[in-house]
C-alpha cells in the first residue's frame, strides 16, 4: 500500500509541476514570481530570507526574483526598521493587479483538470491534500 501511495506521489509530483508552468504561460510571469507575490501577499512585509525559506530557494534565487519583480513594480524593498542587515519585501498594487491576472489563468486550468474527477473525488482529494500539507507545515516548524 505505502508502495502505491509514494508511487502515486512520485509519478504525479513532475506532472503536475509540468502542469502549473505551463497553465502559467499565457501570465506574462513565472510561477516562482506568483508564488513570492502569493507569499506577499498573505503575509504582508517578509524579509527577504523568510522567503528564500517558505519557498524552499536559495537566497540568490529570491534576489533574483524581488529585482524582476521590483522593476515591473510588483514589490517594493524597504530597510528593517531594527535591523539595518535585514531588507523587508513588500507587494504592491501593481504585484497584488499581476497576482489577480495570473490568478485567473491558473485557477481556471486547475478547475478544468479538477473537473476531469468526479465532485466526491474532488472532495476527498482535498481533504487528503489537506491533511498532508498540515504535516509538512507542522515538520518545517
Amino acid at each position: 500500500m505505502a508502495h502505491d501511495l509514494r508511487h502515486a506521489l512520485c509519478r504525479f509530483h513532475p506532472l503536475f509541476s509540468q502542469f502549473m508552468r505551463r497553465s502559467m504561460a499565457g501570465s506574462e510571469t513565472s510561477l516562482a514570481r506568483v508564488q513570492v507575490l502569493q507569499l506577499l501577499d498573505k503575509h504582508g512585509s517578509t524579509a527577504m530570507v523568510d522567503i528564500a525559506s517558505a519557498l524552499s530557494v536559495t537566497k540568490r534565487n529570491v534576489t533574483q526574483l524581488v529585482d524582476g519583480l521590483e522593476a515591473e513594480a510588483c514589490v517594493a524593498r524597504q530597510a528593517h526598521p531594527s535591523d539595518r542587515r535585514v531588507t523587508l519585501v513588500s507587494i504592491t498594487d501593481g504585484g497584488r493587479a499581476k497576482l489577480r491576472d495570473a490568478g485567473e489563468s491558473h485557477f481556471r486550468a486547475v478547475d478544468a483538470l479538477a473537473a476531469k474527477l468526479p465532485p466526491d473525488d474532488q472532495a476527498m482529494l482535498a481533504k487528503l491534500l489537506d491533511k498532508l500539507s498540515d504535516q509538512l507545515a507542522d515538520d518545517r516548524s
